[in-house]
Parts: C-alpha cells; sequence; structure tokens
C-alpha cells in the first residue's frame, strides 16, 4: 500500500503509516486541486492487484480534514479526517470524505 500511495504524491507531500491500514498524507495542495489528487490515488490503488504470487483486491475509504477550514489543531484535524473516513467506509458513492460535507450536514439539523 505504502509503495502504491507514494507513487501518487509529490516530493513536498509526506506520507506516514499510522498503524494497521490506516496512512495520512500530509500535503499543501490547494483545495481546489484535492479532488483530482484523490482521484489520482484511488485511481493508483483500488482494485486487483498481485502481491508475490496472490491477488488482493485493495479498496480505500479516505477522509480529509483541512488546515485551517476545519481546524488548526493537530489532533482535532487528524480526528477529522478519521470521522470523514469512517463515513466514506459507509457510503457506496465514493472513495473519499471532505470533514466539511459531514459537518455541513451536522449543522442543518
Amino acid at each position: 500500500m505504502a509503495r502504491r500511495l507514494s507513487e501518487g504524491i509529490v516530493e513536498d507531500d509526506m506520507l506516514a503509516r499510522l498503524g494497521g491500514d490506516e496512512f495520512v498524507i500530509i500535503t499543501r495542495r490547494k483545495k481546489a486541486f484535492l479532488p483530482k489528487f484523490l482521484s489520482r490515488l484511488e485511481e493508483i490503488t483500488i482494485g486487483n492487484h498481485t502481491v508475490g504470487n496472490k491477488d488482493i483486491l485493495i479498496e480505500l475509504s479516505i477522509g480529509v480534514s483541512l488546515f485551517p477550514d476545519d481546524s488548526k489543531s493537530e489532533t482535532f484535524l487528524r480526528k477529522y479526517a478519521d470521522e470523514a473516513m469512517y463515513c466514506a467506509k459507509k457510503r457506496n458513492d465514493t472513495y473519499h470524505v471532505f470533514y466539511e460535507e459531514i459537518k455541513s450536514s451536522e449543522d442543518s439539523f
């Protein structure tokens, strides 16, 4: 997974494994360019891949939180990205969710 994700980032990005099957990417990309970036990550990771002599299905759920829009706190940015990721896991229409989408739906209640 790390190798595949590394193929989708540039030198200014930072990729780290949090543990298990969770990774974080920190990028300076502008918000307007994130959908294309996320689509590229999805394109290079999702699907059947051969690892060794086994075929493995890789799926992906991405949660996105933005500094400073969602928070200026590292703790809250990670929490919000995690919440958005779990929301993405539940949805069938997308592989990524921005935290602002969750917040917007909560604010409308």
